[in-house]
């Protein structure tokens, strides 16, 4: 476990204060808060992008001629 908190403690997100052999860690909730932020803007940017492409593929599929059936006049 202690890996998974030295990743927390590096990234800026967990402080941790040893004495002697226990370690005490605490959330830095400024910087839990701000990565917080960051995903949700991110976030809000992905779903825009995949309602985009959803869109577009919606267009696609009703411009393509349905599979079985031959347009009149075709042979």
């Amino acid at each position: 476990m202690s890996r998974h908190v030295q990743v927390l403690v590096q990234a800026g997100l967990v402080r941790q204060e040893r004495t002697g052999r226990v370690a005490r860690c605490s959330l830095d909730v400024g910087a839990m808060f701000a990565a917080a932020v960051w995903i949700n803007e991110y976030s809000q940017y992905w779903q825009a992008q995949f309602n985009t492409l959803a869109r577009w593929l919606k267009t696609l599929d009703r411009s393509r001629p349905k599979a079985g059936r031959r347009r009149r006049g075709a042979r």
